[in-house]
């Protein structure tokens, strides 16, 4: 599979958002690193829109409260608003999928 890169522009900065095998990043369905985002090829396009909406939060997000947990509260809740059928077949793909519990448990215990 290629990967595929897309640049998006928000308030004049750039992003850029890279699409990847599956495999390259399993069990996350994405993930952003400054003002860069790793996104898995093989979701379906409505869940691709919410992860990228998802990262791009992350990218913008400047808020402190709540630490990493309200990070990811944030990053759900906003760009759920807009998408919500996205953002329920994420909770249903995260709940059962046992490698994505764990991926989160894991989380949970190093505090990110």
């Amino acid at each position: 599979m290629n990967i595929l890169i897309e640049a998006v522009v928000i308030d004049g900065k750039q992003y850029v958002v890279k699409y990847v095998p599956k495999d390259d990043i399993y069990p996350a369905f994405g993930y952003a690193i400054g003002n860069n985002m790793i996104i898995r090829q093989d979701l379906p396009l409505r869940v691709k829109k919410f992860v990228k909406a998802h990262e791009l939060y992350h990218c913008r997000d400047k808020s402190t409260w709540g630490g990493w947990i309200g990070q990811e509260l944030r990053a759900n809740i906003i760009p759920g608003l807009k998408n919500p059928i996205g953002l329920a077949i994420i909770v249903l793909k995260t709940i059962s999928d046992l490698d994505r519990i764990k991926y989160y448990l894991k989380r949970i215990k190093r505090g990110c």
